[in-house]
């Protein structure tokens, strides 16, 4: 271990806990501190032949031309493992030295300095490209290993999102049924159990996407207090919705073992310096934990692993994804169970499954942010921006349920029922405003968090990827709080179709449109859709509320308007963008 460039109170607490290399002499001629000695090959007892081959590749000096009584180190020869023989300064050159040190004017290596964060290819023989393994480059050495580690890790995380895909399709195509099987599970108000919102809420406060452990068969007994009967029914409908959320889970919660030798080296190096700092008089200060910390990033080799953080929020979003498709195929068995049955059991029984939906939504809320957590911490700008989407919709999903909930309780008998409502409509209200204004706030945070200096293309450009990967999306999500307001104001019989059933709608029609602009809505904001072309080519009615719908010659009548929400899922599906309307 080299020990010569730490900072003076860590060199001086490492050397009495660990070996230090010390210079030796062999063969009568000295080489370089800290190499292993039998390793190293005597100059001066080489056959003449091998001392005309170069080792001086900066300066082009073949063995016989050096000048071997010289003390500057850059002149002093290392034998590699393969053989080769070369000056340090030849070798200092190949392995960036000064990528990793500070380097004073006389070139002296004075200091460690924080490494280089682009991924680093290991150091190889300048003749032979065998791998450099002198103990002078062991932190170049190591960093590069570690990097490795680090792409094995992140490619093995990749294969395995890959393999996820298919388990996800067959998921999507199949939620459809998965729900209509729920509505038809018999009810059984056995044997309900209790609520355990201890390890609800401990679940959530982990710092991983929940376990599957809390959505199995078990803990749909224990944990959430549905009936054993009619949870393993359940258990067996969304099996493949499980089963996919296990495999997003695992890779999600990865983490290879290069991640945990940093974080054990970052730890034991950050405790040596912060005990020395504080037992050295010499070092007046107040906060010695910011001191330690900076020699301590300085001194670890290399900056935090985050090559696999991209794929950790990759599968982070697939769980949050699973989780909505089964908190659909839940509210399927909600609207299953029969509202006519009010006695107590009965209404115990659906209380638990609202408290199961709205559990699964509350999940979806906490783990989106902490896919936003490792985003920021990996400083993955377009990943934060990503996870920011999800947290909007799952907070969306969770009030739109909770709406939906709210207003299925009122009772137009009720005297508060108009003051209700009205509350209720508010709170949509305030959420999408809320919306609107994160939506502006999350697209300034990631302009500025991209390298676009003062380039108006690159700005445009990133401001283009923010809007069709980004706020088109949450666009979407505005158009249906708008919807689900007026449904609530409206108190009529429609419910807002949900963000997956609205993807079945366009699915159905995906083989048939080869273009965006085929969904619209009349003047009362219902949808209606145009096939063919996607041009209006005559005029009809609303079949909900009578309203002039369609146009001629191409032309959509006035009153009419793109639907937004549907034409973005046509976008998001791979359809062509159409360009105008």
């Amino acid at each position: 271990m080299r020990v010569d460039l730490y900072t003076p109170a860590l060199r001086s607490t490492l050397q009495g806990k660990i070996n230090v290399w010390s210079s030796m002499p062999f063969s009568g001629h000295i080489s370089v501190c800290g190499e292993i000695c039998n390793q190293q090959i005597c100059v001066l007892c080489l056959e003449t032949d091998k001392k005309q081959e170069v080792v001086d590749l900066v300066m082009q000096r073949r063995l016989d031309e050096l000048d071997l009584s010289s003390d500057d180190i850059s002149e002093r020869l290392i034998t590699l493992k393969c053989g080769h023989i070369f000056t340090v300064e030849t070798l200092d050159g190949v392995c960036r030295m000064a990528d990793f040190y500070e380097v004073s004017n006389d070139g002296t290596y004075i200091r460690t300095k924080a490494p280089p964060v682009e991924y680093q290819t290991p150091p190889t023989c300048p003749q032979c490209r065998s791998s450099i393994t002198a103990l002078r480059y062991g932190r170049v050495v190591k960093r590069s290993m570690l990097d490795i580690l680090e792409q094995n890790v992140a490619s093995n995380m990749s294969r395995d999102l890959e393999l996820l895909g298919p388990h996800l399709e067959h998921v999507s195509k199949s939620l459809e049924t998965f729900k209509e099987r729920a509505k038809t599970i018999t009810p059984d108000t056995t044997n309900l159990g209790t609520i355990s919102q201890a390890r609800k809420t401990d679940a959530i406060e982990k710092q991983e996407p929940i376990s599957k452990a809390l959505l199995d068969l078990n803990a749909m007994n224990s944990i959430h207090g549905l009936s054993p009967q009619e949870t393993r029914i359940w258990n067996t409908i969304v099996k493949p919705i499980l089963d996919a959320y296990s495999r997003a889970h695992s890779i999600a919660t990865t983490q290879g073992a290069h991640v945990k030798a940093y974080e054990g080296a970052f730890s034991t190096l950050y405790r040596l310096e912060l005990d020395t700092l504080i037992n050295d008089p010499s070092v007046v200060t107040d906060a010695p934990e910011p001191m330690a910390l900076r020699a301590v990033q300085m001194n670890i080799g290399q900056p935090p692993p985050t090559a696999d953080s991209r794929f950790q929020i990759e599968a982070y979003i697939h769980t949050l994804e699973l989780r909505f498709m089964l908190a659909q195929v839940g509210l399927a068995r909600l609207d299953g169970l029969n509202p006519a049955a009010t006695d107590e059991l009965s209404s115990k029984e659906k209380r638990h499954w609202k408290e199961f939906i709205g559990f699964i939504y509350e999940t979806c809320v906490a783990d989106s942010r902490k896919a936003l957590a490792i985003a920021e911490k990996s400083s993955a700008s377009r990943r934060a921006a990503t996870s920011k989407v999800f947290m909007i919709r799952s907070d969306f999903e969770r009030i739109r349920f909770q709406t939906t909930i709210g207003m299925k309780s009122l009772k137009v008998s009720d005297p508060t029922f108009a003051e209700d409502r009205e509350r209720i409509a508010q709170q949509v209200s305030d959420t999408r405003t809320s919306v609107e204004k994160q939506l502006l706030e999350y697209e300034r945070e990631y302009i500025r968090s991209r390298p676009t200096g003062n380039n108006i293309r690159k700005l445009n450009e990133e401001r283009n990827w923010f809007k069709e990967n980004c706020a088109i999306k949450v666009q979407r999500f505005i158009d249906e709080l708008n919807d689900l307001e007026a449904w609530v104001k409206n108190g009529t019989v429609y419910e807002p179709l949900s963000h997956n059933e609205m993807e079945d709608i366009v699915k159905a029609f995906k083989g048939k449109f080869l273009t965006t602009g085929h969904f619209y809505n009349c003047p009362n904001g219902h949808p209606f859709v145009i096939t063919e072309c996607g041009g209006a080519m005559q005029t009809s009615v609303c079949p909900e509320c009578g309203e002039a719908i369609g146009g001629g010659s191409h032309r959509l009548l006035d009153t009419n308007t793109v639907d937004s929400r549907f034409e973005g899922i046509l976008r998001d599906m791979g359809i062509t963008d159409r360009g105008f309307y």
